[in-house]
């Protein structure tokens, strides 16, 4: 059991058929640091979130957004952001964010043999699938602490679905949920101008196009009506 203290609203966006989608601009409290914008063109919904606190580039947990999901189907799920550079002409600057999920395993892959686990994760919390890997180093490249991830867009131009972990060896994000239930997404400031519009989870059979925008954002549900005493902050 993981034990966390969600300070933001009770809403979770409800999986259904592999598949969880989130508009930013519906979460209701928006920390502080971050920026509700629709300066840019080609936005999802309505608008989107710009990172324009300091930048924290080894202070994970800053400036938070909590999210809350509901699973029905587990299973292993790939994790996504549209996101892009909101400032400057450098692929390299303004272009991550901290990531963590509270899930049963909460891993990076590229391909089929190479698996990184977030720094300072704890395995009693994070079955990081290490046995997947084919020489046993699974450390990313780059900074982060704590079990956060530090997640980056590649390349140029706008808005892009580049969702990558470990500096120069780029691996994608997965979380696996082995029972149905609540499960937190977490993210916080890392670079200055950093802006995200729209975020997907699917299982990784999941047979469509995850990221095509006629997709409707998911369904919320209330979670305290999940439980007779109210949600408490308990995870798996």
């Amino acid at each position: 059991m993981f034990m966390i203290n969600v300070v933001h609203a009770q809403t979770a966006f409800l999986e259904q058929n592999g598949l969880i989608i989130i508009e930013l601009e519906s979460l209701t409290d928006i920390p502080n640091g971050w920026s509700e914008e629709s300066v840019f063109d080609e936005i999802s919904g309505t608008s989107y979130h710009r990172y324009a606190g300091n930048n924290q580039f080894n202070n994970p947990g800053v400036d938070l957004f909590e999210v809350l999901i509901f699973i029905q189907n587990p299973g292993t799920y790939q994790f996504r952001w549209r996101n892009l550079i909101a400032k400057g002409d450098s692929n390299t600057d303004a272009n991550d964010s901290w990531l963590r999920i509270i899930a049963d395993a909460y891993y990076g892959q590229q391909g089929n043999d190479s698996i990184v686990c977030p720094k300072g994760y704890d395995p009693n919390n994070n079955d990081c699938p290490i046995n997947l890997d084919a020489d046993g180093e699974v450390t990313p490249e780059g900074s982060g602490s704590n079990g956060w991830f530090k997640v980056y867009r590649s390349g140029s131009g706008l808005w892009k679905w580049s969702t990558r972990t470990s500096d120069n060896d780029a691996h994608e994000i997965f979380a696996r949920f082995d029972t149905s239930g609540l499960y937190l997404i977490q993210i916080s400031g890392r670079s200055q101008n950093h802006a995200i519009d729209r975020m997907v989870l699917n299982d990784v059979n999941y047979n469509g196009d995850p990221t095509d925008l006629i997709l409707p954002e998911s369904t919320t549900i209330d979670a305290d009506l999940i439980f007779a005493d109210g949600f408490n902050g308990e995870f798996f």
